[in-house]
């Protein structure tokens, strides 16, 4: 049939039913030019599609739930294969794209769990994520990348026309071992390769610019990576969970390390912050427990909560003595003017700690996880002991609280960020009707009275 002579007609899921393609190998009349939106969507007795050269569009959803489809035979007449169309088809094990197809759209191919083997066409122009304009309440599973959760799928060629690399775009794929990123490419979206927990290798040329957030979280295999030389932005928890990373090389050029973006990278023993940084999010190197030592440049300007926070080897903070902004004592992290004590470094080898007189605050999570401390004096002067300030002290046995402290981190619902939370050895040594008195009594934190 001459398909330009045709006029559109749609395979809708009411022609599914009269026609009785729900079951077995089927073959779609090629009288129509569209697989209409969820057309064969949930019949999960079909085991194999044969499309034909009519077909230009393969509608959203077409074949979503289909779960035992095994084969689809896609023509070079397609132009056009919309969002989830092939999604959650759970026995598909390999499928070609026509080199017709210019874009692949956000969770075309999410969810199909046995899918090995996929050619990309050096045709395909963009990979996109999830569709940004979809409201906040949308379910989960409408926020999928294009193969999220391919969990068998070992290995991928992108085409090296593609710019980017979308949001969640192969997250999941839990035997993905390496990737290579073509020279065009200039963004990798958020969660990109998010939970590839098998991926030891990732190249990216100098050519990416932006990498997004969480987009290698939890890829527990990967050992080493150098981040590109045009990068400005380490983004928020874009190697969290990378367990066994030991060695990345920070370019030159990076501004900003954003929250928790090395969050535990237990294996990481030593990071080079360049010159160029300036910006240090709060938890940046949260849980990192094999670091020794971190250097404070001159150029850093600012620094965020708990930045070195659960680093349980790490026994020594240092700070340029021409940095503006901030200071170090005896390996303590402090602002310049030392009112506010931000890191004591968790793997530091004292038991004994008394705080300077300067402090007026101590920051969140200051403290935490310091496990070898047993007392800590606080000075009259400090006003502010913020969230977490103590927590998981484990052998923390005597803090003295003067009655200057007005402020001591809490929560009204529950005792998730308290500054003195899971310390099972803590008596607090409190003034009579002081802040701190009333706080113990509320928490029920044994107490002495200082007279």
């Amino acid at each position: 049939m001459n398909q330009k002579l045709m006029q559109e007609k749609v395979l809708t899921r009411e022609d599914v039913k009269r026609l009785k393609l729900t079951e077995g190998d089927i073959c779609i009349p090629d009288v129509y030019t569209t697989i209409g939106e969820s057309a064969f969507s949930f019949c999960d007795n079909i085991s194999s599609v044969t499309i034909p050269n009519s077909i230009t569009t393969i509608g959203e959803s077409a074949f979503s739930y289909c779960y035992n489809i095994r084969s689809v035979k896609i023509p070079d007449s397609v132009t056009t294969i919309e969002e989830y169309a092939f999604f959650r088809c759970e026995s598909l094990t390999d499928i070609n794209i026509p080199k017709t197809i210019k874009t692949l759209k956000c969770g075309t191919f999410a969810g199909c769990k046995a899918l090995k083997h996929i050619t990309i066409p050096s045709t395909i122009e963009a990979i996109e994520g999830p569709v940004a304009e979809w409201p906040a309440y949308a379910h989960e599973e409408l926020l999928m990348g294009t193969f999220e959760e391919c969990h068998s799928l070992a290995s991928i060629v992108i085409p090296g026309n593609i710019t980017v690399i979308g949001d969640r775009t192969f997250a999941d794929c839990k035997s993905l071992i390496e990737v290579d990123i073509p020279e065009n490419v200039t963004k990798i979206g958020d969660s990109a390769f998010a939970g590839c927990s098998s991926l030891t290798k990732v190249s990216i040329p100098n050519s990416v610019t932006q990498i997004g957030a969480m987009a290698f979280a939890n890829c527990k295999a990967l050992k080493d990576i150098t981040l590109p030389s045009g990068l400005k932005r380490i983004s928020a928890k874009i190697f969290e969970g990378c367990s066994s990373l030991e060695r990345v090389v920070i370019p030159n050029g990076v501004e900003s390390i954003d929250s928790v973006a090395f969050g535990g990278c237990r294996a990481l023993a030593e990071i080079v912050i360049p010159d160029s940084v300036t910006s240090i999010g709060w938890g940046a190197f949260v849980s990192c427990g094999s670091l020794t030592s971190v250097t404070i440049h001159s150029g850093i300007t600012n620094i965020e909560n708990n930045p070195f926070s659960r680093c349980h080897s790490l026994t020594i903070i240092n700070v340029d003595e021409d940095n503006l902004y901030f200071s170090s004592t005896d390996g303590v992290l402090f602002d310049k003017k030392k009112e506010l004590l931000i890191q004591f470094p968790a793997g530091k080898m004292l038991e004994a700690y008394t705080i300077p007189d300067s402090v007026k605050t101590i920051g969140r999570a200051a403290f935490e996880s310091c496990k070898q401390l047993t007392n800590v004096t606080i000075p009259e002067g400090v006003t502010i002991i913020e969230d977490s300030a103590f927590e998981y002290c484990s052998s923390l046995a005597e803090v003295k609280v003067p009655r200057s402290v007005t402020t001591i981190g809490t929560h009204p619902y529950s005792d998730l960020y308290d500054s003195f939370r899971n310390c099972p050895l803590l008596t607090l040594s409190v003034y009579p009707s002081s802040h701190a008195y009333n706080y113990a009594v509320a928490k029920g934190i044994p107490y002495l009275l200082v007279t």
